[in-house]
């Protein structure tokens, strides 16, 4: 009896031991961490933010750089015109959706900052993290060199510029994009897909995305449906910030319908008066298919010098599989020697 309870004792004393060792481990391992997040923050832009907006917490880099302190109204912080779409961010925050970050302008000196928001619950309440980090870390700014508010440049283009994160969520417009997209406030934008409003058959978003994933795109004519129904014919252009893995791609929208329309009338014209020519000598059958045929030859050409031969890329443009123009592309690569090393050559 003696003999099993010492046994007994014994593996207390190891339980005992073992998980003192281990709450031990654990505090140690607090301890680091308190430590390293700690350290961090002393140089980490970051402001905490209750649903009102109001500063609850800054860390000491963001009050020496951007002045901002506890108490202070964030939103009162940014310039005019960034306040609608920070509350959009923040309305899908509080909703629990995904958010991508956006870029906002503090002060007089309109210094521009990506910000990006995550929820933080806390004993008084819900709060909100917001990570900042200055939006031109990446570019040359060297020591006496002119401040330039690239913010100002793209919102005074003639042109439409959107520019989304890696899932095609919007997270910049100008003004000329919300009148192509017939939206009044950049608010309503931010944090939508762009396909909501390019939806093209054999040229839609996922598409293009996918694409710009791989490589830019220059000068693609595809349609922009806007809120109130009109579309538009545009042609865009498209890279990513990296040329392997970008976190987040711009886009160049140009409005091509005018220019478009007058030149298309006439060139219709002459292809029909072309085909009325041929009334009596061929049978109608064979004319919608040798035009079918002519078609879809030109514009698989004009898909194929769009990506630079790339077929991938071109099949995506067409709405085809890979497979599906291989084949076409051998069989009009059999209508003569100079028309088969002509697409011999879109590899």
């Amino acid at each position: 009896m003696v003999a099993g309870s010492g046994g007994a004792l014994a593996g207390i004393v190891s339980n005992l031991a073992t998980a003192q060792q281990v709450t031990l481990l654990q505090y140690w391992t607090m301890r680091d961490a308190d430590t390293r997040h700690w350290l961090h923050s002393q140089t980490d832009f970051t402001v905490t933010i209750g649903a009102d907006f109001i500063i609850d917490v800054a860390q000491s880099a963001a009050k020496e750089t951007l002045g901002l302190s506890r108490g202070q109204d964030f939103l009162a912080a940014l310039a005019a015109e960034c306040r609608g779409g920070f509350q959009a961010m923040m309305m899908r925050v509080q909703d629990g959706e995904h958010a991508p970050g956006i870029v906002v302008q503090f002060g007089t000196d309109r210094a521009a900052w990506d910000v990006r928001a995550a929820a933080a619950p806390s004993n008084t309440g819900l709060h909100y993290r917001l990570d900042l980090s200055p939006a031109d870390a990446g570019g040359d700014m060297r020591p006496g060199s002119p401040a330039v508010s690239f913010d100002g440049l793209i919102d005074q283009l003639p042109d439409a510029f959107v520019a989304v994160d890696r899932m095609g969520l919007v997270i910049r417009v100008n003004r000329a994009f919300l009148d192509l997209i017939q939206v009044a406030a950049a608010g309503t934008v931010i944090g939508e897909s762009l396909g909501r409003w390019l939806a093209q058959p054999g040229c839609d978003f996922p598409a293009l995305l996918a694409t710009l994933h791989r490589h830019p795109v220059r000068l693609l004519e595809t349609t922009i449906t806007g809120d109130l129904g009109t579309g538009t014919k545009v042609e865009l252009s498209a890279a990513g910030n990296t040329e392997a893995q970008p976190d987040y791609f711009g886009i160049m929208i140009h409005d091509v319908s005018r220019r478009a329309a007058a030149p298309a009338d006439g060139q219709l014209s002459a292809v029909l008066d072309a085909v009325t020519g041929q009334i009596g000598r061929t049978p109608l059958l064979q004319v919608v298919r040798e035009t079918a045929d002519a078609v879809e030859r030109h514009y698989i050409r004009a898909a194929l010098a769009r990506v630079d031969g790339n077929r991938t890329a071109a099949a995506e443009l067409l709405g085809l599989s890979r497979q599906s123009l291989h084949t076409k592309l051998n069989r009009y690569a059999g209508d003569g020697p100079n028309d088969a090393q002509s697409w011999a050559a879109a590899d």
